[in-house]
């Protein structure tokens, strides 16, 4: 759905903050340039004959423009000169200017594609059929068989997932291709001084969840002299309601990342996920979270400014939402040095036989990414700089920054210097090295390890993490018996993977104007206004008015809303399970 990339946005930027940079090609460690560690592709004929001459890459000043359509401005350099981004200019000669999707998005494409007025890439999230059913994008699949062994190498077996139906390759896919979060970016969250004050008890239902927040909200009403909210929720603007309200309740059933869906994992039907019996038990609680006070009166109609505020003041001992999301809020209470007030991140379902999904495994989810159009100019060039970017030494490079100078290699690990440290705390940091600033939306490793054992990513280092966890998280995680908020989740070998991938990504970029996106809007719509009236009604109006919900969605057609998202599974996933 539309909201989660807004949460990807928010995690890039919340990385860009903080990661710091990584050795340039030229600055590889030793062994990343020998002949065993470069892919297949590369290697020379064992025919008896002497290898041609390579050619010599073409590194003389060019410029490469590139429309992001959700791209924010001000997460990326105006001249291309930060730290990072000198390396990879003198590397290859690039340099990248950037357009920004702007207003109605939707009216600046269509103008777009009318005036055949095309960047050299375009990287689309919501709008992509508009640009493939326009032949905005060349097929990169023999330029890659000829210039790209790194885009195979880093694609590896989620390479062929990014054909279309004929063969085609027309985007390099934006997703992380080795998504592992060292700690969960979906949870239940409850302040430490809860927990402290209760002894950490066990919470892993809802119900427990709930008794931990009321007890302590009986025991203090106020706060630092303001009145204590036991949870609070953000609806208030457009997108975010699917975030605090929509998402707990999919996770709490144990749903995976599938939208406002579910998909049966044997039969691969989809169902809109509200008409499934399942779901109304978690708007039960929260209709009793309400009734008994527990909820801000608030949660429903606040903005997100208000809704930080209230997290900021520390009176919120409990949240249902993203880490992205709320982590600003959260700032503020550590800057003040209330670290009692930050929030530890637990496992709650509705019940203890069902495994919360935050770790539940999933394929590659190639919807949408980085493509080169038909007004490129140099395309072979185009396809070489995108098989730079996909180098090991680069994937380092755009994420950690230039070795000796934004990390080292100290205690057998990949760290940040001292002096990185101290300057990411510094405004202005982020633009002035550029870490961060070419992996979204260029094509992204994400986590895992290089050749030598160290972890591409900043964030995924837990011995890093630990180090950044504050005093109280560690008394937190310390009386769980724990090292990180990961090790209280259930591991993705405890699943069945998800084979069609995150189809939120699917659902995302269907057009507006589509019959699913028409009947997607009107359900979703139906939606936003029916589940803050069932939580906040009396508990003896709750199963009238989920009822009365439930013949709204009827009408609207929400089984037919299931049997078109069916057929989108099958067209699009099928295709690439099948190349698999």
């Amino acid at each position: 759905m539309k909201t989660h990339l807004w949460k990807l946005i928010a995690v890039m930027t919340a990385v860009l903050l903080i990661l710091s940079a990584c050795s340039s090609p030229s600055q590889a460690p030793a062994g990343n340039n020998s002949a065993d560690n470069q892919p297949a592709q590369n290697q020379p004929a064992d025919n008896g004959e002497a290898p041609p001459a390579a050619e010599e890459d073409d590194k003389s000043p060019i410029t490469f423009t590139i429309y992001g359509e959700d791209v924010i401005a001000n997460r990326v350099e105006e001249d291309f000169k930060g730290e990072v981004s000198q390396v990879i200019t003198a590397d290859t000669g690039v340099t990248i200017k950037y357009q920004f999707g702007v207003g109605d998005v939707s009216e600046q494409i269509t103008l777009m594609i009318a005036d055949k007025n095309y960047p050299d890439f375009i990287f689309s999230r919501s709008h992509v059929s508009n640009f493939l059913d326009a032949d905005v994008y060349i097929d990169m699949s023999p330029l890659i068989d000829q210039y790209g062994p790194n885009i195979k190498a880093l694609y590896g077996d989620a390479y062929e997932r990014m054909r279309d139906s004929e063969g085609h390759i027309h985007y390099l896919g934006q997703d992380f291709i080795n998504q592992i979060n060292e700690d969960p970016e979906d949870s239940f969250e409850i302040q430490h001084a809860v927990l402290k004050d209760q002894g950490y008890p066990e919470i892993r239902t809802l119900e427990q969840f709930k008794a931990a927040i009321k007890a302590y909200k009986e025991k203090y009403p106020e706060i630092d002299g303001q009145p204590t909210i036991g949870m609070t929720l953000t609806c208030g603007e457009g997108w975010r309601y699917f975030i605090t309200l929509i998402n707990p309740g999919l996770r709490a059933l144990g749903f995976p990342d599938d939208g406002n869906f579910y998909i049966n994992p044997e039969t691969y039907e989809v169902s809109y996920a509200f008409s499934i019996p399942e779901i109304k038990e978690y708007y039960r609680w929260m209709n009793g979270m309400y009734n008994d006070g527990l909820i801000d009166p608030d949660a429903f109609t606040q903005t997100y400014d208000e809704y930080l505020a209230k997290i900021a003041s520390g009176r919120v001992l409990a949240l249902s939402d993203g880490h992205w999301e709320y982590v600003a809020g959260e700032d503020i209470l550590s800057q003040e040095g209330k670290y009692d007030r930050t929030y530890a991140r637990l496992p709650v379902t509705l019940s203890t036989d069902i495994k919360h999904p935050a770790y539940r495994p999933s394929a590659y989810t190639p919807t949408n990414g980085v493509g080169i159009t038909q007004n490129c100019a140099d395309p072979v060039r185009a396809v070489k700089f995108l098989d730079y970017l996909c180098k090991e030494e680069t994937q380092i490079l755009s994420a950690w920054g230039i070795e000796g100078v934004h990390w080292e290699i100290k205690d057998g690990r990949r760290q940040w210097t001292e002096a990185e440290t101290a300057a990411q705390k510094l405004p202005g940091n982020d633009v002035k090295t550029a870490i961060g600033m070419m992996t979204y939306p260029w094509p992204t490793i994400g986590g895992g390890e290089d050749s030598n054992g160290y972890k591409f990513n900043p964030l995924d280092d837990g011995t890093v993490q630990w180090a950044d966890y504050n005093d109280e998280a560690k008394n937190t995680l310390t009386a769980y018996g724990v090292n990180s908020w990961k090790e209280l989740f259930p591991t993705g070998d405890q699943f069945v993977a998800s084979e069609w991938g995150q189809a939120w990504n699917l659902w995302d970029v269907q057009p507006a104007d589509s019959e699913f996106g028409m009947l997607l809007a009107e359900c979703n719509d139906l939606t936003a206004q029916y589940l803050p009236m069932v939580c906040s009604a009396s508990p003896e109006e709750f199963d009238s008015l989920w009822d009365e919900y439930l013949s709204r969605l009827d009408s609207l057609g929400v089984s037919d809303l299931g049997v078109v998202a069916t057929k989108l599974l099958a067209d699009n996933f099928y295709v690439h399970v099948a190349a698999e």
